[in-house]
């Protein structure tokens, strides 16, 4: 982390409350989730909503929904090789980021939202046998 410290590109911001998230996520590019467990960060779904492309490891449940390289880029966890390649990538805009981050977009839209989850709640309230 010390290495870190000397990029201004790179901000640990550590804990913050709402108000902070949605400012940061405001002057977000990428969207790194190098998780090695996680069945579905919610910081990715919130990234997405913003139309942020996501960096994330294929341990993170989120990955699922991602198309590799159209939607964002998915990576081996714990494949820190790769992850710095791709990392790379991103800084040296290799991928179409507004590209990404639209169809990012729309992965919000339709498994992530409110509207997605109320129809997805329904369509099983109303497939209930009573």
């Amino acid at each position: 982390m010390a290495d870190s410290q000397n990029i201004p590109e790179i901000i640990i911001a550590g804990p913050v409350d709402r108000e902070k998230i949605d400012s940061i996520l405001r002057h977000t590019d990428w969207l790194v989730c190098p998780s090695r467990e996680d069945p579905m960060p919610t910081v990715a779904a919130e990234a997405m909503l913003y139309g942020i492309p996501c960096l994330i490891s294929d341990a993170a449940g989120t990955a699922d929904y991602i198309k590799n390289g159209i939607d964002g880029i998915v990576f081996p966890c714990g494949n820190i090789t790769c992850l710095t390649e791709m990392m790379e990538k991103c800084i040296r805009g290799e991928f179409n980021q507004k590209q990404m981050g639209r169809n990012a977009r729309k992965i919000f839209e339709k498994y992530f939202s409110m509207e997605a989850f109320e129809k997805r709640f329904m369509d099983l309230v109303e497939d209930i046998d009573f």
